[in-house]
């Protein structure tokens, strides 16, 4: 086919029009005699020619489809996404108290008054660094403070594992937390999670439907995870929603914010379950009092039988962290294919089989939380790998 850019879009010629083409044109210039098979010079030469236009075309094929937002990647995403009014979520930070023992009175460097470089800094047994959230005095003793993750995201905290210090402070004699993290951090929206957001966004302008109320909810500052479940029928449904009511289910964002926003998206009449409250004040000096509620999680367990291939060697820690960065909504039913596809774009030249559970005895190929305002999450602790090469 021809190159063009036409109603149709933007067609290029494949590999093998170019060799064809840039075959042609050799002989047409040496003679029809001329050697141009693909082990001889000429033919090397042709192939080399044919190479080089292809990844001009790619490069030109990845730009056009960058207009795409449902193409586009990575910041070109980002700014096909703003002409709709929406931005990607940002990553949060995990923290977790640590007690420091000190013989001495000493003051350690936060986060408040230093740089990240600069601030006090200790480690886990897994290498993942957290800096102290503010400048403390400390006394001799025990003294439980505040520590932020180094990095962006789900880092997992597991007890009496943070014990290492990075930044080395005479006085200083132990390090320990008794107990895991008081806030998990979030993963940065991925461009996949970003390009459905978006598509839910076109409906952030109507009111008195769930997918606006649901979009609108989903671009407040801060909001990790929402869903909006509705019942239509005048009688109270299994997950005891009342008749003609929605639930509107939100993790992260203040209570101000979404009461605003259901506020200005719910029709009139609409009744709510939740037991998380915010009252508006209405035009007329009224208020208005909304209903919602916080989402709760559900430990997802994961095996997985993997076969490496081609002498592909299985980091199974690496797999394991990389599967517990995996993001679900609530209500989201996970299917072991998706976790297979997912693995197999993390490491490729593996074969696998997966299976999902709830309780870790029972196994399936699909399960669901247990009810709308649950949503899985995975641990490293959760994942088991199995390598099938060895059996």
């Amino acid at each position: 086919m021809p190159n063009s850019f036409d109603g149709n879009g933007l067609q290029v010629k494949t590999q093998r029009e170019l060799v064809q083409d840039l075959t042609q044109d050799f002989q047409d210039i040496y003679g029809e005699d001329i050697n141009v098979e693909s082990n001889s010079p000429d033919g090397q030469m042709i192939n080399v020619f044919a190479q080089c236009v292809e990844d001009f075309y790619q490069l030109l094929s990845q730009v056009y489809a960058s207009f795409d937002p449902d193409q586009a990647i990575g910041n070109v995403l980002d700014q096909r996404a703003a002409i709709n009014g929406v931005q990607r979520k940002a990553g949060t930070y995990t923290y977790v108290p640590v007690e420091i023992t000190s013989d001495r009175s000493v003051t350690l460097a936060g986060l408040d008054d230093y740089s990240e470089e600069d601030a006090y800094t200790i480690a886990d047994n897994e290498g993942n660094q957290f800096v102290l959230s503010a400048t403390s005095p400390i006394s001799t003793g025990v003294n439980t403070l505040q520590f932020r993750a180094k990095n962006i995201g789900q880092v997992e905290v597991l007890p009496n594992t943070i014990t290492t210090p990075v930044t080395v402070i005479l006085g200083v004699t132990n390090i320990n937390n008794p107990s895991g993290a008081t806030e998990i951090g979030e993963n940065e929206e991925t461009d996949a999670e970003f390009r459905e957001r978006r598509k839910r966004s076109v409906s952030i302008s109507s009111v008195g439907y769930t997918e606006g109320l649901q979009a609108a909810i989903e671009n407040i500052p801060d909001v990790t995870k929402a869903s909006v479940f509705q019942n239509r029928t005048s009688t109270t449904d299994t997950f005891g929603i009342p008749g003609h009511s929605v639930w509107v289910i939100v993790q992260g964002g203040t209570n101000q914010d979404i009461g605003e926003v259901m506020d200005a998206k719910m029709a009139p009449g609409i009744g709510m379950k939740g037991t998380q409250s915010i009252v508006i004040p209405q035009v007329d000096g009224s208020n208005e009092t909304y209903y919602f509620d916080r989402p709760s999680q559900e430990l997802l367990y994961v095996t997985l039988d993997v076969i490496p291939l081609n002498g592909q060697v299985i980091d199974e820690d690496y797999l394991k962290g990389e599967l517990a960065k995996m993001n679900f909504n609530p209500y989201e039913t996970v299917d072991s294919s998706a976790i297979i596809c997912y693995t197999k774009s993390i490491q490729d030249n593996i074969a696998l089989t997966c299976q999902v559970s709830t309780d870790g005895v029972n196994w399936e190929t699909v399960v669901t939380p247990s009810n709308l305002d649950k949503y899985f999450y995975i641990t490293t602790a959760s994942v088991t790998i199995n390598d099938m090469s060895e059996s």
